[in-house]
């Protein structure tokens, strides 16, 4: 092992019980885990880390708590603007309703175009092994 994580990834592909350490070590010092007797080797790990703009349950959240908390529509909330009322943008809807259709609408979508989810995105991947014994 070489670092902390993959002895990490590598005891929970063994069924190894877990405590959280209350501080990482140092970079330098590497993290060793005793591998439970019985468990064929070797063990492969691989991570896979992704970004995503924004996640399902957040546009949701943020659309569900404008309707439920009662938000005013775009138009309402500032209609003493310049320019009011809106004939482009939000308009009749909460500021949550109008982001979670821009998330959730395909782009060719005729009422409201949208972006397509913010689908997450492969960062990176790493894999980590331990030897046979």
């Amino acid at each position: 092992m070489t670092d902390l994580k993959s002895a990490l990834l590598l005891a929970a592909l063994a069924g190894a019980t877990l405590q959280p350490p209350t501080a990482p070590p140092p970079p330098a010092e590497p993290a060793t885990l005793a591998v439970p007797p019985g468990t064929v080797t070797p063990l492969t790990a691989t991570a896979r880390l992704y970004y995503q703009t924004a996640s399902n349950y957040y546009i949701e959240f943020l659309r569900d708590e404008a309707v439920n908390e009662g938000f005013p529509d775009e138009n309402a909330m500032c209609s003493g603007g310049p320019n009011r009322p809106f004939t482009v943008g939000p308009q009749s809807r909460t500021r949550g309703e109008y982001m979670y259709e821009l998330w959730n609408n395909a782009p060719d979508y005729t009422t409201q175009p949208g972006y397509g989810k913010s689908p997450p995105e492969l960062m990176q991947t790493s894999a980590a092994s331990t030897s046979t014994r």
